[in-house]
């Protein structure tokens, strides 16, 4: 059976793919970068369902925290990001989460993985619902995913801004 085109094109563009969880995959960008994408499945309800909840996308980038922090091959990433008209939909979600979204494709970075997908995704099956959804980007870095996804790092203080002691 012939794979479709836009798996083809997926893994030209991208580099090998790690799993994540039933939801989330990581395909690295470079050495300092990886994208996250939702996972391929028949089941295009279970997609969805598991798609639109927070829990789904926690646990994934959990388990990213731990192997950006673990795994030598993802020892220089810096960045985590995401670029699909999903990123759009699931934006206030994602801000939830940490991630910086660029609903105004401004960002020059996103800019790059704006094109980038639009050549990847050409021939993707989007559903009907969004099909004039237009994609977008968004962002985490490493260190603001380790200080929310990995229990193990000790998060940066905040300033104490009232200007009163502890």
């Amino acid at each position: 059976m012939l794979e479709p085109v836009s798996r083809l094109a997926e893994r030209a563009i991208y580099g090998p793919r790690v799993e994540l969880n039933e939801l989330l995959s990581a395909r690295f960008e470079n050495s300092t970068a990886v994208s996250l994408h939702v996972s391929p499945t028949g089941d295009r309800e279970k997609q969805n369902a598991i798609g639109e909840t927070r829990q789904g996308w926690r646990d994934g980038l959990r388990v990213l925290a731990q192997k950006t922090k673990g795994d030598p091959t993802l020892k220089d990433v810096t960045v985590i990001t995401a670029t699909s008209w999903v990123v759009r939909v699931l934006g206030p979600m994602l801000e939830e989460l940490g991630f910086h979204v660029d609903y105004e494709n401004e960002d020059q970075a996103g800019k790059f993985f704006l094109t980038r997908y639009k050549l990847a995704h050409k021939f993707d099956k989007v559903p009907d619902k969004y099909r004039s959804v237009k994609p977008c980007f968004a962002s985490i870095s490493r260190t603001e995913l380790l200080e929310r996804y990995d229990p193990s790092v000790e998060p940066i203080s905040q300033p104490n801004v009232s200007g009163q002691g502890l």
